[in-house]
């Protein structure tokens, strides 16, 4: 795992998920922008209830920064 920061904005709206132990948590897509005008599209998962709650709260295509652990992949 990585510490980031990233910027960028919401794909879709965000949506309420409760995992198979019963733990509920937020998945949202990010789409983050880079260099020359390219942009990475982040799946984001949220467990914390104050991030969740603040997550549902906004819309697609609404700015967002985010920071915490990250994973990596393809």
């Amino acid at each position: 795992m990585l510490d980031a920061l990233m910027t960028g904005t919401l794909v879709g709206a965000p949506q309420e998920k409760t995992g198979a132990s019963g733990r509920p948590f937020v998945q949202c897509r990010v789409r983050v922008p880079i260099s020359d005008g390219d942009a990475v599209f982040a799946l984001v998962t949220a467990f914390d209830a104050e991030v969740r709650r603040a997550l549902v709260a906004l819309t697609a295509g609404d700015p967002v920064s985010l920071a915490g652990a990250i994973k990596i992949g393809i």
